[in-house]
């Protein structure tokens, strides 16, 4: 079950974890968002934000404006024809087969009429590296990655 959780987290990450690794992966983005935010740990700094957004699939990124590159901090597949491993796939697969394959969640929880699984990664290099599975009716509906951003 670790192993399982271990793949659909790097599925995830797969596409790329910089706006160049994931143009070169899927091609120009569908839209892209752009918006410039304090940055929280340094006073006068500020961070790029960017949204890429796909058929099926969201990508936000952080560039912090005291350091040089990008960091990749949440990912959102909605995409029905994406296969993911272990045979979990959007709006088919339902949530007694999710803990079947998985085990139970780290936590549960709701938002709206969604339901939410969270699992921790295991191998993670952080405790928050987490993958987040959102269902309405039981159904699957869209999966979230929170990578580990120090």
């Amino acid at each position: 079950r670790e192993s399982l959780t271990n793949r659909l987290y790097d599925y995830g990450l797969r596409f790329g974890e910089s706006r160049s690794a994931i143009r070169d992966s899927l091609g120009p983005p569908a839209r892209v968002e752009v918006r410039v935010e304090e940055n929280r740990h340094v006073e006068g700094a500020y961070d790029s934000l960017f949204t890429l957004t796909y058929p099926g699939l969201v990508f936000e990124l952080n560039r912090p404006g005291p350091v040089s590159g990008e960091l990749l901090t949440w990912v959102r597949l909605t995409d029905a024809g994406a296969e993911l491993p272990g045979g979990v796939r959007v709006e088919t697969t339902v949530r007694d087969e999710l803990i079947a394959r998985l085990g139970r969640p780290e936590r549960t929880g709701q938002r709206g009429d969604t339901a939410t699984l969270v699992y921790a990664v295991p191998d993670g290099v952080g405790a928050d590296e987490l993958v987040e599975f959102l269902l309405t009716a039981d159904t699957l509906r869209a999966v979230e990655w929170a990578p580990y951003v120090d």
